[in-house]
């Protein structure tokens, strides 16, 4: 089942958090670019997601950091942790 929604079979994986949301991280120097890939590509970073057409979590969230993504209902642990 989707992660994000819990209504929905999951048909792809989603990362939680991009390389893009660490950034800002590495341009001051806080972590470097093979960090921010490391958080991004860990095992924990990734979502099992609904995906393939409009309307499924995985099209609906894009970029999004997943805390600028709608809260729904039926959400996994996984990402409820994930939220700040």
């Amino acid at each position: 089942m989707c992660d994000y929604c819990g209504d929905k079979i999951a048909s792809q994986v989603d990362h939680i958090s991009s390389v893009s949301d660490h950034v800002d991280s590495v341009l001051d120097g806080t972590i470097t670019l093979g960090e921010a890939e490391d958080l991004a590509n860990g095992s924990e970073n990734f979502a099992d997601s609904c995906g393939g057409s409009t309307g499924s979590c995985n099209q609906e969230k894009g970029k999004k950091n997943v805390d600028d993504f709608p809260k729904k209902e039926k959400e996994s642990k996984r990402i409820s942790r994930r939220r700040r």
